[in-house]
């Protein structure tokens, strides 16, 4: 969604009945600095939509923005890579975070798609998030694919 201040907005979600209750919901603002959803927003930004948001949060939030800034430079490079991002909860920290944005923006807007699991027993972060970036990548695909492809 389209970047406010310090955060994105959640615009919907599809959640496993078997699974936990999610921590957010339609309309909620998700983090910029510390959600993956944020940091695939931060990856594909321009230049200076990312610096725009980062003086923000500079302003705003010096003592998060310290600790979390490098997280932009790092999405770039993760997009850049993997075509994906990913964090481990900020909040709930047994919860694994995908995200990957949209290839054209929709309306002017950068649209990510995000996929949130919980971790399992033994599993490193980086070992789940890497099961579940190809997939979530595919499934943007599909998307693109199904209303007629990337059109930049």
């Amino acid at each position: 969604g389209a970047f406010h201040d310090e955060v994105v907005p959640f615009v919907d979600a599809v959640v496993d009945h078997d699974g936990p209750n999610p921590m957010i919901d339609r309309g909620m603002p998700i983090p910029l600095m510390t959600s993956a959803m944020g940091s695939a927003w931060l990856g594909a930004a321009s230049t200076t939509e990312r610096e725009k948001a980062l003086n923000l949060q500079r302003v705003r939030m010096p003592a998060l923005h310290a600790k979390f800034a490098h997280q932009a430079t790092m999405a770039v490079r993760e997009l850049r890579e993997k075509g994906y991002c990913w964090r481990i909860g900020y909040r709930l920290r047994d919860r694994v975070n995908v995200a990957a944005p949209f290839h054209r923006r929709v309306d002017g807007e950068i649209v990510v798609f995000n996929c949130t699991v919980l971790a399992r027993a033994g599993i490193p972060f980086e070992d789940e998030a890497a099961r579940i970036g190809p997939q979530l990548l595919e499934m943007l695909r599909r998307v693109e694919s199904a209303e007629g492809g990337d059109q930049g």
